[in-house]
């Protein structure tokens, strides 16, 4: 506030100089205060875009009348609405108000506050009055973000375009913005008239500046057409902006590289070593699938390699051949069944077979020999399925010679059965008798089961109870087992969050037999564990658990050392945190107490807390494992160990599963790194494999294994190494009648050049044309596929040398559209927009482009003589004028100041040129559509002639004169600017050019893919424009019944056909298409 006051007294002080410096004049007293000025309001607020207005009070204090030159005074961005106020003269005693209106000039970049002054003179020159009035303009906050182009090209061999962004002030405070520009994962942005890619610019009022990029495209993956995105975001703190550049990426070549992925065949061929090993030792890996013409098929498995001389070619083998036919299964090598327990030989024959009793029931055989090891195995299996109800039971029996063991086993499956509604139950029964009779007999049998009930009790309970429980003398890990587990689930009503209760028992009591047959004392393991987490789900991205939860261990083990048993017990409270974000981060986090007793020993009892961090980052074929452990170990379950209570190390893992080069070389890394701070003990362990494709499916392999360990003792260290290496040579063969269109694929090379001679043919002399887009569009194959038409549509760029080339497509016709990227000024493509061509042989196609030649004229505009002095100048500038010949094909340039133009035409050709009447109606074109044969007519004026019309007089009606008048008043004639008279002759009117429409009527029933509807046929010829640009090769159909003219690009029989050209429509980023089925 106090800032404008000082300005007022400054303004005051200056028009106080100003007034000092006028001529002064010999005056009385009563003349100097005779008059008095003021305007009404003394600030005028004045709104952007509007205009001011104020009032100025003149008071003649004196007895007899003044004459007043008033004088206004304006700053140059300001402008008087209306006369400004004239000489004036004030009675006696008398006011007068003068209403003035005020504009800011066009343009003008205003400041805060103005001054408007007045002063009124007498008739002898002498300062009467003076005053003034403020005009305080609001702040207004007007700028712009504006790029240079919408759309940047990557053409073929240069991977660089630039860029320009213009920011701009144009209001009248002064602006600071931000502004940043970020490009997509494909592009790389470089700055070259500024620092970085984030800015605060700070322009004053009326100012601008221009910051320009270069863009380069970086993706891994080469595509022949990509389009990437550069955003940019500018905001002042009131307002923000956004604006984009696409970039375009093109290529030259279409040549895709497709590696034979699903071939049945697979052999690798290749030799090993090892550390402290002079021998190289070979190894063989194959397998394969044929299929046999009796619709069986035969598979097969091998693998072998030769680790030392002490084995023979069987043992150091894998081996599996299988052939199949229907359900019969018939086979050598090493095979096994779920049908029963044991049921598994390396060495052996094998026949398998299901025969279906019934729609709902099928009986399943197995059985196998072992050949080496004399093992005989057999089972029989029962299937019923009907709806939701699957039940299998099965019996079996294994007789292994070598290990003198004999197995029946009886199993009995059933899937979920309903109780009721949300109540569910499975359950397996397992029933094995186990006898040995290697050394010292003994027999083991018994029984076991997996019960397992779900149920929902509510919309937010659901509850899973488990059970498992194994008798005494079972046969393997089941034996003297019993499970009870109990999840409970809360779901918070309305997201994806819920509350998981966990609580669960096992234990085990069990003995075990050593290879004698000599029974050991009991073992007894007891695990007690309970958790409660809550799980939020609620986002797309980020997931996580989190809780606490307690466990309780107890192990009784006899000990080595004569009768004892070694007996601990173990608690663990414990919080943690898991997390995923997204698909490459996981986070999992545990921390808590862990206290460790001794029973019946003298080892003391130890309390430690504990530490556990795990996590996995991975993005784009490359990762890494973090984990960290302190203090007892986060294992669960019934196995653990008093040795896992302490600890402190690191482990480190990253790996790698990355293709490149189009795929033609995969890599697969495994590397560990593990430090132990307690013991000082380090490992490390790199596990690389490279697979380097060589040709037609050819295949170089190398991979191997490092591993080196290091410990520190207090008398020092200790260090070892191991290595292994594989060289191998693989090929993936076979048939596959996926893959053999690809035999009939073909190559076409496409020359574009400048025709200097005319002749049709590239000469030595003649250079190519770059930056031309060429789309090739298969409209009808020569083979069809078995799964329907093959689409091919693809569109690259001309390289410098005017060429593009087009690898593996198929044999069959195609719709080929050449456009330019470029102006090519004097040359032309002489040829039809969208061109016919067959492929059938692999070929190379000529384009040739005709130099123009240059046709040029000029307007002459012939005036009439009466003429108002406003209309004396007519503007010949930016008149468009068109060349067009009877193959439709249309070339068009534009005036300047003068009238003169030259339109660049191919020759050879008889041209029609033509201009609109854009003078108005007052004009007539004498020669319009002037017949130009080319290139006769090369180097001669095309003249267009325009005359004015003449100017029509309009007479005054004369009125008959009184009776007793004897004078007659000649009437005043005045030529006024109008039509002519019809009666003087009518005259022609221009037209301006319209082509003709080809109402082509749409055929009903029919499936037409629309674009647009069109009003009128310029509409619907913007609209062939707009969707040609796009590479759609766009027609038109008129329908009588709506008046409509539909811009559509095929129709169809069949729905599905049109259906199937919408989507990939769309997917060429046309956002609006529809069906529409004449009537």
């Amino acid at each position: 506030m106090c800032g404008k006051w000082i300005a007022k007294t400054l303004r005051l002080c200056c028009f106080s100089s100003f007034l000092l410096t006028q001529p002064l004049y010999a005056q009385t007293a009563s003349e100097t205060q005779a008059i008095t000025a003021e305007f009404i309001k003394p600030v005028v607020d004045h709104q952007s875009g509007m205009p001011c207005f104020n009032v100025l009070r003149l008071k003649n204090h004196s007895s007899e009348a003044v004459f007043l030159h008033p004088v206004l005074k304006l700053s140059e961005n300001w402008l008087v609405i209306g006369e400004p106020p004239g000489d004036q003269l004030i009675a006696a005693g008398d006011s007068l108000y003068l209403p003035l209106r005020f504009k800011s000039a066009s343009g003008a970049i205003l400041q805060e506050s103005y001054d408007v002054f007045f002063q009124c003179y007498s008739a002898k020159n002498q300062l009467l009055a003076t005053a003034y009035f403020e005009i305080v303009t609001e702040k207004t906050h007007a700028w712009e973000v504006a790029v240079s182009e919408k759309r940047v090209l990557l053409v073929p061999n240069l991977n660089r375009a630039e860029f320009s962004i213009l920011v701009s002030n144009t209001g009248n405070t002064a602006e600071t913005i931000s502004l940043e520009v970020e490009p997509d994962l494909k592009l790389g942005i470089e700055p070259m008239s500024t620092d970085g890619l984030k800015l605060d610019l700070s322009l004053p009022p009326g100012h601008d500046t221009l910051l320009r990029f270069g863009v380069t495209y970086n993706y891994s993956e080469q595509r022949i057409f990509d389009v990437g995105k550069v955003q940019i975001y500018a905001t002042n703190g009131l307002s923000k902006v956004y604006r984009s550049v696409l970039v375009e990426k093109y290529s030259d070549a279409y040549s895709p590289f497709v590696i034979e992925q699903g071939l049945l065949h697979t052999t690798e061929v290749g030799v090993r070593t090892f550390s402290r090993n002079n021998e190289v030792l070979p190894f063989i890996k194959t397998r394969g699938l044929t299929t046999m013409k009796n619709e069986g098929n035969f598979s097969y498995n091998f693998t072998y390699y030769n680790l030392t001389d002490r084995e023979d070619v069987i043992g150091n083998s894998y081996y599996q051949f299988l052939y199949s036919l229907k359900s019969l299964k018939a086979g050598l090598g090493a095979f096994s069944s779920m049908l029963g327990r044991n049921l598994y030989s390396r060495n052996s024959v094998m026949i398998a077979d299901e025969i279906q009793l019934s729609p709902a029931s099928a009986l399943e055989g197995y059985t196998s020999y072992g050949f080496i090891d004399h093992k005989a195995s057999v089972a029989m299996g029962y299937h019923y399925t009907r709806g939701k109800r699957d039940m299998k039971a099965s019996g079996s029996y294994d007789d292994d010679d070598k290990t003198k063991t004999k197995t029946t086993s009886f199993v009995l499956h059933t899937n979920k059965i309903s109780l009721s509604k949300n109540h569910d139950i499975s359950a397996v029964i397992y029933a094995y008798n186990e006898k040995h009779s290697l050394f010292s007999p003994y027999t083991l049998s018994g029984l076991a089961y997996d019960l397992n009930y779900t149920a929902r009790l509510t919309d937010k309970i659901d509850i899973q109870l488990m059970n498992n429980m194994g008798t005494a003398e079972i046969p393997g890990p089941q034996m003297g087992l019993f499970n009870l587990m109990l999840r409970t689930r809360f779901n918070i009503a309305g997201t994806k969050n819920y509350f998981a209760w966990t609580l669960f028992n096992t234990e085990r009591n069990y003995h075990q037999y050593n290879r004698e047959g000599i029974k050991s004392p009991y073992l007894y393991l007891r695990d007690q564990f309970g958790s409660v987490f809550f799980h939020f789900g609620n986002s797309k991205s980020l997931r996580f658990d989190a809780g606490p939860s307690i466990e309780f261990y107890y192990a009784s083990n006899p000990s080595r050392e004569g009768n004892a048993r070694e007996t601990f017990r173990i608690e663990k409270y414990r919080v943690e945190f898991k997390a995923f974000y997204k698909q490459f981060l996981m986070l999992n986090i545990k921390y808590g107490l862990g206290n460790l007793y001794y029973i019946n020993s003298n080892k003391p009892a130890r309390s430690d807390y504990d530490l556990h961090i795990l996590t996995d980052v991975n993005a784009r074929g490359y990762g890494m494992q973090v984990r960290y452990d302190y203090g007892p170990m986060a294992n669960s379950g019934l196995y653990q160990y008093a040795i896992d209570n302490k600890t402190n190390g690191i482990s480190i893992s990253p790996f790698v599963l990355k293709t490149f080069l189009d795929e033609r070389i995969r890599l697969t890394l495994f590397s560990n790194l593990v430090y132990r701070f307690d013991l000082k003990y380090g490992t490390i362990n790199i596990n690389p494999r490279v697979e380097a494709y060589v040709y037609r499916n050819w295949y170089a392999v190398m991979s191997g294994s490092y591993n080196y360990t290091r410990q520190h003792f207090d008398n020092g260290n200790f260090g070892n190494s191991f290595y292994y290496l594989e060289f191998a040579v693989k090929k993936n063969w076979g048939k596959s009648d996926d893959n053999q269109w690809k035999n009939d694929l073909r190559r076409l090379n496409i020359q574009m050049f400048k025709d200097e001679n005319g002749n049709g043919f590239k000469d030595r002399n003649e250079v190519g044309v770059p930056n031309i887009k060429v789309r090739l569009r298969l409209t009808n194959s020569a083979k069809q596929h078995k799964e329907g038409k093959l689409p091919v549509d693809i569109t690259l760029v001309t390289n410098e040398k005017g060429i593009v080339s087009f690898n593996k497509i198929p044999k069959g016709f195609y719709e080929m559209n050449i456009t330019a990227l470029d102006n090519l000024m004097e040359y032309f493509y002489v040829g039809q927009q969208v061109e016919k061509i067959e492929v059938l042989k692999n070929e190379v196609m000529q384009v040739p482009f005709q130099k123009a030649n240059k046709l040029g004229g000029r307007i002459e505009v012939k005036r009439q003589k009466f003429i108002k002095d406003s209309e004396l100048t007519v503007d010949m500038a930016n008149i468009k004028v068109t060349a067009y010949n009877a193959l439709g094909n249309s070339y068009a340039a534009f005036t300047d100041a003068e009238g003169k133009f030259n339109v660049y035409v191919p020759g050879n050709q008889v041209y029609y040129v033509r201009i609109a009447n854009v003078f108005g109606d007052h004009f007539v074109i004498l020669n319009n559509d002037i017949n130009v044969p080319m290139p006769e007519s090369t180097g001669k004026a095309v003249v267009f002639q325009v005359v004015e019309r003449n100017r029509q007089i309009n007479f005054k009606k004369v009125s008959k004169p009184e009776p007793d008048s004897g004078e007659y008043v000649i009437q005043k004639i005045k030529v006024l600017a109008g039509r002519m008279n019809q009666t003087e002759g009518a005259g022609t009117q221009e037209q301006a050019f319209k082509p003709k429409m080809n109402k082509t009527m749409l055929q009903p029933g029919m499936f037409y893919v629309v674009l647009a509807e069109a009003k009128s046929l310029a509409e619907a010829v913007r609209f062939r424009q707009l969707f040609s640009e796009q590479g759609l090769v766009i027609s038109f159909g008129y329908d009588e019944v709506s008046n409509v003219t539909y811009v559509y690009t095929n129709y169809y029989a069949k729905r599905e056909e049109a259906q199937k050209e919408i989507r990939i429509i769309e997917k060429m980023g046309v956002k609006r298409v529809w069906l529409v089925i004449p009537k």
